[in-house]
C-alpha cells in the first residue's frame, strides 16, 4: 500500500484511516496562466511572465519532495486552461479520479478577481473568482466571461470532503482582474487593473465606501469551516490576504509566493535537513514575501494558511513518508513551538531567569521580560516534571487582564512582589521557558482565558497550536484607513536546568 505524508494528510490518526486493502492515489490538478488574450488592462496586455514557469514548479515539487508519479499530476499551461478544462480537472479528475482518504491537490497560478455578480432572485453580492485562460473582456457590462467563482471552487470541495486536500492559490482576488505586470520596460513589478481597486461588474460612482468595506473585510475566495470528515482534511495556501495583489518576481522566473514555497520545501528534502513542518513553512514564505515589498514598495504582501485541522501546522510536511506523529508531551511542545513559532521577530524580546537559570531546590524564581514593543504577555513552562503550564497570566496569581500587557522597553518581573504568590524550584532537571509578546490588536483572550488555572496542560500541542492559528491569522478589518495585513509578534525560548 502506498501511504504519504502531505500537506493535509500528515497526521497518524488520518493515515491510519486509510483501510490497509485501499491503494492510496494521489491527484493533482496544476493550473498557470500567462497569456490572457481576450483581456486588457488600461489598453495594454493583461499577459503574465511568471505563473506558467510557477505551475511547473509546484509540479516538480510534487514529484521530487512528495513522491507523486507524474501520471497523478494534470498539467494546464496558457491556452490549455479554460474555464471548460479546469472545472473538467476538477470534475473528472479530482473527484472521479480518487477515494476517500487520498491526497487531493488544486494549485492555480494567474490573475484573480473580486467581482459583483447578480443572482437569479435579482440580489447582488461579491464573490472572489479565478481568471480562466478564455476569460474576455465585456466592457458594455463592466464584466469579464468565463471566470470561475469561488463559491464554484467551494462546492467542487464540499465534494472531497473525505479526501486530505490542498488548495494552492498563487493569484489574488482584490479590486480587478490582476495578479502582477512588470511594467513596460520589464524592470519593476508593477500592478495594473482594468478599473483599479473597482471590482468587475461596478461602475466606479456605485463602489461606495461601504461596499469597499465589505469587499476589503468578506470577500474570500474560498472559505474553510470545521472539519467535516474524520477521513477528510483541508488546507489552503494563499499568495495574499484579502484586498492585497499578487506579484511576480522581478526577474520574471515566477511568483513571489510559489517560488519561495516550493525552494524552501527543496531546501527540506536536501540531505541533513531536519525537516519542515506547515508553520514553520508559513513563517518563511511570509518573510520572502514581506522582503519583496520592503525592495520594491508595495503595499502589503500578507500569505494566508487556513485549514481545518489544526495539528497540521506543526505536522511535518518533509519528509514525505507516513511516519507516526511525535508524542504530545511538553518536551514535543517546546519543538513544536519552535518550529512554528520561531520567525524573523517583529521587536526584540530578552528573557532572564533569577537569579540565575541554574537555580537550585527550593529557590524562589522570578523572570524578567524586557519587550521592545507594547504588546500581550505569554509564558509558557515545559518544567522538569515533565508537563506544561501557563505561566502568565495565570489567575494563580493575580488575574486583572489589564494586567496580561507589557510596556514597550520596559522590564516585567514574574512575580514581583504585587503578584502575591512565588514560583518555587520544586523538581529537579532541565526545563524550557517560552516567551511570545503579540500586539494588543490581536485577541488572545479566548487562549489566555482557557489556561488561567496554573495547572498541567492537558493537551500541550493543543495548546501551542492555538497559540500558533492566533499569531499566524490576517490582521483583516473593514477599516478603509488600515491596510490589510498581519499582526506583529516575537517569540523566543530559554532553557533552564534546576539543580540538586
Amino acid at each position: 500500500m502506498r501511504q504519504h505524508a502531505f500537506l493535509g494528510a500528515l497526521i497518524l490518526a488520518i493515515l491510519c484511516a486509510i483501510s490497509a486493502g485501499a491503494q492510496a492515489r494521489d491527484r493533482a490538478l496544476v493550473v498557470g496562466i500567462n497569456r490572457y488574450p481576450g483581456i486588457s488592462m488600461n489598453g495594454l496586455p493583461a499577459d503574465l511572465r511568471g505563473a506558467v514557469p510557477d505551475a511547473r514548479a509546484f509540479a516538480d515539487a510534487l514529484v521530487d519532495v512528495f513522491g507523486f508519479e507524474q501520471g497523478d499530476i494534470r498539467l494546464l499551461l496558457d491556452g490549455q486552461a479554460t474555464r471548460g478544462a479546469i472545472l473538467a480537472g476538477l470534475e473528472e479528475w479530482l473527484i472521479a479520479g480518487s477515494r476517500p482518504g487520498d491526497r487531493v491537490v488544486l494549485y492555480f497560478a494567474g490573475h484573480g478577481a473580486t467581482a459583483y455578480v447578480t443572482d437569479p432572485d435579482g440580489r447582488g453580492r461579491f464573490t472572489s473568482t479565478l481568471v480562466p485562460a478564455d476569460a474576455a473582456d465585456d466592457p458594455v457590462r463592466h464584466s469579464v466571461a468565463n471566470m470561475i467563482e469561488g463559491r464554484a471552487i467551494g462546492s467542487y470541495l464540499e465534494r472531497l470532503k473525505d479526501r486530505h486536500v490542498t488548495v494552492v492559490a498563487d493569484s489574488c482576488h482584490s479590486g480587478s482582474v490582476t495578479r502582477g505586470l512588470d511594467g513596460p520596460s520589464g524592470d519593476e513589478p508593477l500592478v495594473r487593473t482594468i478599473t483599479p481597486r473597482i471590482p468587475i461588474g461596478l461602475a466606479g460612482d456605485g463602489y461606495t465606501r461601504s461596499l469597499q468595506s465589505e469587499v476589503k473585510a468578506q470577500t474570500r475566495f474560498v472559505k474553510v469551516g470545521p472539519r467535516n470528515s474524520g477521513r477528510g482534511s483541508l488546507a489552503v495556501w494563499s499568495a495574499t490576504t484579502l484586498d492585497q495583489l499578487a506579484y511576480d518576481r522581478k526577474d520574471r522566473s515566477g511568483g513571489v509566493f510559489t517560488q519561495s514555497f516550493v525552494e524552501r520545501l527543496h531546501k527540506a528534502k536536501a540531505p541533513g535537513s531536519h525537516g519542515l513542518t506547515a508553520g514553520s513553512l508559513y513563517n518563511y514564505v511570509r518573510e520572502q514575501s514581506e522582503l519583496f515589498c520592503a525592495n520594491v514598495a508595495c503595499p502589503g504582501l500578507t500569505p494566508q494558511l487556513e485549514t481545518n485541522v489544526p495539528e497540521y501546522r506543526t505536522a511535518l510536511l518533509v519528509p514525505d513518508r507516513a511516519t507516526a506523529a511525535p508524542p504530545n508531551t511538553a518536551t514535543q511542545a517546546v519543538a513544536d513551538a519552535t518550529s512554528v513559532l520561531s520567525h524573523r521577530n517583529d521587536f526584540p524580546l530578552k528573557v532572564e531567569i533569577m537569579p540565575s537559570p541554574r537555580p537550585r531546590l527550593g529557590d524562589a524564581v522570578q523572570f524578567r521580560i524586557t519587550s521592545g514593543e507594547a504588546g500581550t504577555l505569554v509564558v509558557l513552562d515545559s518544567n522538569p516534571d515533565g508537563k506544561l503550564y501557563q505561566l502568565f497570566p495565570s489567575g494563580a496569581c493575580r488575574s486583572d487582564p489589564g494586567l496580561r500587557s507589557v510596556r514597550a522597553k520596559a522590564p516585567y518581573t514574574i512575580p514581583d512582589a504585587s503578584f502575591g504568590c512565588r514560583f518555587i524550584a520544586r523538581d529537579a532537571g532541565p526545563g524550557t521557558l517560552m516567551v511570545l509578546v503579540a500586539e494588543q490588536a490581536l485577541d488572545l483572550s479566548r487562549v489566555i482565558g482557557a489556561h488561567l488555572d496554573l495547572k498541567p496542560v492537558s493537551d500541550p500541542r493543543g495548546l501551542v497550536v492555538e497559540y500558533a492559528e492566533a499569531v499566524q491569522a490576517a490582521h483583516i478589518t473593514p477599516d478603509l484607513t488600515i491596510p490589510n495585513g498581519r499582526y506583529r509578534w516575537s517569540f523566543v525560548t530559554m532553557p533552564y536546568t534546576i539543580a540538586r
